[in-house]
């Protein structure tokens, strides 16, 4: 199975090119397969004649929220930001930091892409667990609620996640 990229690159024809103009910043927030801002939207800067951390910034900043949770917020979220170049990061830093709390810099786009591939993964490998673990608890005749607020207690290495309808997202076939 290859990445679907036919959305993504919808977006970076010929129509769109002629907006790209030097001093601009372009920060792609979807989740990706790490590579595909310097694979995809790299190229796409380049044909419009602009070069990449000189007079052209790009960088990749995954989308992070909470719905429904009042304790955190978009400006409250730190936010990670991967670059392709210095200049690339300092224009994304700029950028983030007039309305998020704390940006988080790495090393390169792709480690950001990787960052959100791991985020989600977690999340949906602990929400598959426990959902599984209800169907075993019930047939035990135990409260898996009950179980995750005692686990929950441990102060280092448990993350509570509670049983529900899916992860809370659709995976599109390409």
């Amino acid at each position: 199975m290859s990445p679907r990229r036919s959305e993504l690159c919808r977006g970076n024809d010929a129509q769109h090119r002629p907006h790209l103009r030097a001093g601009q910043l372009l920060s792609l927030e979807s989740t990706t397969w790490p590579g595909t801002t310097d694979e995809v939207l790299k190229p796409f800067v380049d044909q419009a004649g602009l070069t990449v951390g000189e007079d052209f910034y790009l960088v990749y900043s995954p989308e992070r929220e909470d719905p429904g949770n009042a304790q955190y917020n978009t400006r409250t979220i730190p936010k990670i930001v991967g670059r392709h170049t210095e200049d690339c990061l300092s224009a994304g830093t700029d950028f983030y930091t007039s309305f998020i709390d704390k940006v988080v810099p790495v090393s390169s786009t792709a480690t950001a892409e990787m960052v959100k591939l791991l985020e989600n993964i977690h999340r949906s490998v602990n929400i598959g667990l426990v959902n599984e673990m209800k169907i075993v608890a019930d047939k035990m005749g135990l409260d898996i609620f009950e179980v995750i607020d005692a686990a929950a207690t441990k102060p280092f290495g448990f993350t509570a996640f509670y049983p529900g309808p899916g992860i809370g997202w659709a995976l599109h076939p390409d």
